[in-house]
């Protein structure tokens, strides 16, 4: 694999933590990278950090698996199941989310960041109370009623 990032993407993930945020983020991101997901946009490396330190601060375990990871020029594709304790999330329990990232780079940093993942199965099915509504939903629209 040619990498286009002088960081890949699965060391950067495994790297970042509550206590770890801003060396990792500043290796990994150009000053002015773009980021979306199922839950934000959000564009400069500063504002991303922000981000990610205030999802880090519930965050009791967090690790990512990452199968594959494809680079193509200067695009990088990784596909991932990130395993997770939140405190307010399935009450602290690890739950596995998979997903897939795609990253655009220059000069080994990244310039545009973007996950794909089921923001459902992430989050509003593990919202005590919440999460038992979201499934009958989901099984009403697959036909299972």
């Amino acid at each position: 694999m040619t990498m286009a990032l002088d960081v890949s993407i699965a060391k950067f993930f495994n790297s970042v933590s509550k206590s770890n945020m801003k060396g990792p983020c500043e290796a990994f991101y150009d000053p002015a990278a773009v980021f979306d997901d199922p839950m934000v946009h959000l564009e400069g490396r500063d504002r991303l950090i922000s981000y990610y330190s205030r999802l880090y601060d519930n965050v009791i375990d967090i690790h990512f698996d990452v199968t594959s990871e494809i680079c193509v020029g200067d695009e990088t594709y990784a596909r991932w199941t990130m395993r997770l304790k939140h405190k307010r999330l399935k009450s602290g329990k690890e739950m596995s989310v998979d997903g897939v990232s795609y990253v655009r780079s220059r000069n080994g940093k990244a310039v545009y960041h973007r996950d794909y993942f089921d923001l459902g199965s992430m989050l509003y099915e593990n919202i005590p109370g919440f999460g038992s509504l979201v499934k009958l939903v989901r099984g009403f629209a697959a036909g299972n009623h």
